[in-house]
Formats: C-alpha cells, sequence, structure tokens
C-alpha cells in the first residue's frame, strides 16, 4: 500500500529521515528534488568519509607512551614549520628535559589535542605534565590524575616555564646542572 500524503504529513520521510514539508509527495520523494535517493547516497560518504588530518599531523601518527628522542622532535619541529606553525611548547619542554638525561615518553590524547609528557629519572622516579589546550575533568584536575597541567585549569593559567621549575624541582635538579655544551 503507497503512503498518502497525509501520512506523509504527520511522518518522517522513510528516505532521508527528515519531516517532510507540503511539498513532499509522500513516496518518500521530494518534489523540489527529483534525484533526492541518489543525492543523499552522496551525502551520506561524505558523512561516512573521515575527517583529513592537518598537513602537520599527516606524517605523525598519535604517539602511545612513545619515548622520545632529539631526532623525533626535531622531525614533529620541522612538519609544524613546514605548514607555517611555530615550535609547540611541548616539543622545547620535551628538548630541555633530555639535556638532564631524562627518559621522556609522550602519549597524545585521541580525541583532543593534548599532550601528556612523562618524565622519568634513573631511580625510576616519574613525574607526569599535561599540555592542553582546555581545561582538564575536573575530578582528574583535583584528583591528582597529573603532577602538573600546562595551560588552562580550573585553579588558574599554568604556562611552560613553570612546568619546567616544577619538574626540576622535583628531581633535584638545577639548571647549572647541565653539561656546558647543552645550556640553552
Amino acid at each position: 500500500m503507497e503512503p498518502t500524503v497525509e501520512d506523509a504529513m504527520r511522518h518522517h520521510c522513510p528516505t532521508c529521515g527528515a519531516r517532510p514539508t507540503k511539498c513532499c509527495s509522500g513516496s518518500g520523494y521530494h518534489r523540489r528534488d527529483k534525484a533526492h535517493p541518489a543525492r543523499f547516497a552522496m551525502a551520506q560518504a561524505v558523512i561516512a568519509r573521515p575527517a583529513q588530518p592537518s598537513p602537520a599531523r599527516r606524517a605523525f601518527h598519535k604517539a602511545t607512551n612513545l619515548r622520545l628522542d632529539a631526532q623525533y622532535l626535531a622531525d614533529r619541529t620541522r612538519a609544524l614549520e613546514r605548514v607555517g606553525y611555530p615550535k609547540a611548547k611541548w616539543i622545547g619542554f620535551c628538548e630541555l628535559m633530555l639535556t638532564f638525561a631524562l627518559q621522556v615518553e609522550l602519549y597524545e590524547a585521541r580525541q583532543t589535542v593534548s599532550k601528556y609528557v612523562t618524565l622519568t629519572d634513573g631511580s625510576g622516579k616519574r613525574y607526569k605534565v599535561r599540555f592542553s589546550n582546555h581545561k582538564p575533568i575536573h575530578a582528574r584536575e583535583v584528583g591528582g590524575d597529573c603532577d602538573f597541567f600546562v595551560g588552562v585549569t580550573h585553579l588558574g593559567v599554568t604556562t611552560t616555564t613553570q612546568a619546567i621549575a616544577a619538574a626540576l624541582a622535583y628531581f633535584g635538579l638545577r639548571a647549572e646542572e647541565r653539561p656546558r655544551a647543552l645550556q640553552l
């Protein structure tokens, strides 16, 4: 049994799921658009297509507890500069921490631009720093999910310079203790 115009006016369009307007014929095809099913299929294909990453991210997958070295950080910096961005603050932080002979690991959040940098010294002592452009979940911040939050937090705004000072204090290091060739 074919749906009537009255049925179409009461229910959603079976083709696209939208509420039909008075222009709907009741068969599911909109009079204004004779090729509606084909256009709908094309629109669904566009929606289903994964978003293309920015040129700076194409060369790099999101890191999952990746142990960093100077070469990786230099590659990330070049990729950013190639598309017109300055070196990210977290990269400078990691480069500096490597000069103190600390092991540096990176975890990049999957849904946001947050970066979690974990520092480890020779004795296994760990310090976790979060770099982000948005506030963390309040319970995680208060619960001590990370040792230091760089960026906007519920308690204020912190900077990379403050993170450097906090990390060095945690490990009992001073800027003068770096090898002279690595002094910045």
